[in-house]
């Protein structure tokens, strides 16, 4: 019910005046109602494209092995020589006990002949000369042996010894390289073995020794006995 503040008096609720003095109610002050706030909208991103697999790889060949060409050389540790040098018409294989010179093509044909392979110990070896490659001649490496007539008169009357192996300027090094070697094992050679150790007299040997002497005469009784003492300690 509604009161009228003039006559107070009641009307029922929702007059809007009342109805014994007609004074105007006041109107009720409605909830003002809060905005409505709507959510922002959410940007929608379309899917990613897919990233396509990647094709399959290609299978790749084996790795062949390609042998030394000409000109090239070094040093061959699985089994063979221990190093090899590829030279002019010719090749150089050095081994633990001897080299090996072998002459192929017809470069080594007009200078050596058919020779083949011509094998040196190294007790044969009397020495080793190496004459460095440069930008106009090539180098050589000449082997002297026992009995044997090796030219020392140059590049040009090198190229026909049986004994030297001609090399290119780039394995100036391994031809040095396989000097050093080479006069390593002829010093190896030339050296005595060491002799063995003797074994060290035992107490009893010594004792033994001295006892001889005395029988012999050369020492007394009294040396004898202090000998004998010195050596067990008593």
């Amino acid at each position: 019910m509604l009161k009228c503040e003039l006559c107070g008096n009641e009307s029922p609720d929702g007059a809007q005046f009342c109805m014994y003095c007609g004074k105007d109610f006041p109107k009720a002050e409605l909830p003002v109602k809060a905005p409505e706030v709507k959510p922002a909208a959410q940007e929608v991103k379309p899917p990613a494209a897919s990233t396509p697999p990647p094709p399959p790889a290609r299978p790749t060949r084996p790795t062949q092995t390609v042998p030394p060409s000409k000109g090239t050389s070094g040093s061959v540790r699985s089994g063979g020589p221990i190093f090899q040098l590829n030279g002019v018409g010719g090749q150089l294989y050095v081994y633990e006990d001897a080299v090996a010179l072998e002459f192929k093509g017809a470069l080594g044909f007009l200078n050596h002949g058919l020779k083949g392979t011509k094998r040196i110990p190294y007790e044969s070896i009397t020495s080793v000369q190496v004459k460095q490659g440069t930008n106009i001649t090539n180098g050589y490496i000449q082997f002297g042996v026992v009995g044997g007539n090796e030219s020392r008169q140059g590049l040009f009357a090198a190229t026909k010894d049986e004994n030297t192996v001609m090399f290119y300027k780039q394995d100036n090094d391994l031809a040095a390289e396989i000097q050093r070697f080479v006069e390593r094992k002829k010093a190896a050679l030339r050296s005595p073995a060491p002799a063995a150790p003797q074994p060290a007299a035992s107490g009893a040997d010594e004792i033994l020794k001295y006892k001889q002497l005395l029988d012999a005469g050369i020492i007394t009784q009294e040396e004898f006995d202090a000998k004998k003492r010195q050596i067990l300690g008593i």
